[in-house]
């Protein structure tokens, strides 16, 4: 087993954070955006998706079953490379703290019209554990 280094995880994300970004791209796309704006959406999907991901470790680690609604800690026994297990619980913590505060900023300028955006960014990373 090569445990994969934070880079490679990272440029690896293929799941709900891929999903994210290209849904964000595709609203670009529908929207007629020129291309500076669409790689703008697909940066933010890409932040978002991996907020995500930060939040689901979160959750894995120090959840509850009955709060969560899942299976807990699934990912150590499986023996999986995880953002956490990498970075460490602390400074795993503190990034993602810092990607949302980036990614409250990016949606502050557009607004009201951002509101329900924003409100689910702070649900990501705010849910109980």
């Amino acid at each position: 087993f090569k445990q994969k280094t934070a880079y490679e995880m990272l440029r690896s994300l293929v799941g709900s954070e891929m999903c994210i970004r290209d849904s964000l791209y595709a609203v670009g796309v529908l929207a007629k955006r020129n291309n500076k704006e669409k790689k703008l959406l697909s940066t933010l999907g890409e932040e978002i998706g991996l907020l995500f991901q930060f939040a689901d470790d979160f959750l894995d680690v120090k959840g509850s079953r009955k709060l969560v609604g899942k299976p807990i800690k699934k990912d150590n026994k499986k023996g999986k490379s995880t953002l956490l297990s990498l970075m460490g619980y602390a400074k795993a913590h503190n990034y993602a703290n810092n990607l949302k505060k980036k990614i409250l900023l990016k949606l502050k300028k557009h607004g009201k019209k951002a509101k329900d955006l924003s409100d689910t960014i702070e649900f990501i990373l705010g849910r109980n554990f």
